[in-house]
């Protein structure tokens, strides 16, 4: 939003010189160089949109304990709406401009999602009120973490 601001002030300028130039008769300048920052910040705002959003959406779901989704009503259903959710965000990113595709944060946010999408189906069979109660306490002792192992998707 800072830069965004910046970057509107800096056109209103540029707007202003121009009309002086034109005023006295020379041809308006051009800057490269603003139109290139211009694009970089809207990027970067596109960027900084989705991968707050991302990184919400593991807070959330980071949180939750696997105990607490087999005691929610529907708990699956609230898995597959999850799952829906970080399809459309693998969805946004697939739209981002090609143009920021290698930047080191986009390269990070596309593996989290893809890390996540192979999780998800996985974790909404084990949360299938048939499966859990056979193999949950396996897959505890696999990971010695308990029976109240947290979704951790960043551990």
């Amino acid at each position: 939003l800072k830069f965004n601001q910046a970057i509107k002030d800096q056109y209103s300028r540029l707007a202003s010189t121009n009309r002086a130039e034109r005023l006295f008769g020379i041809h308006p300048s051009s800057y490269a160089k603003l139109d290139q920052v211009r694009n970089e910040v809207q990027y970067a705002d596109q960027l900084f949109s989705l991968y707050s959003q991302v990184n919400s959406s593991i807070d959330v779901l980071s949180a939750g304990l696997w105990s607490s989704v087999k005691n929610v009503p529907g708990g699956s259903s609230v898995l597959n709406d999850t799952f829906v959710t970080f399809q459309e965000y693998l969805s946004n990113f697939d739209r981002l401009p090609k143009a920021i595709r290698q930047w080191n944060s986009t390269l990070q946010l596309k593996s989290s999602l893809d890390h996540i999408l192979l999780l998800m189906p996985l974790i909404i069979l084990l949360s299938s009120p048939s499966v859990m109660p056979r193999h949950w306490l396996d897959v505890s002792n696999l990971l010695k973490r308990g029976s109240h192992l947290p979704f951790g998707f960043r551990s």
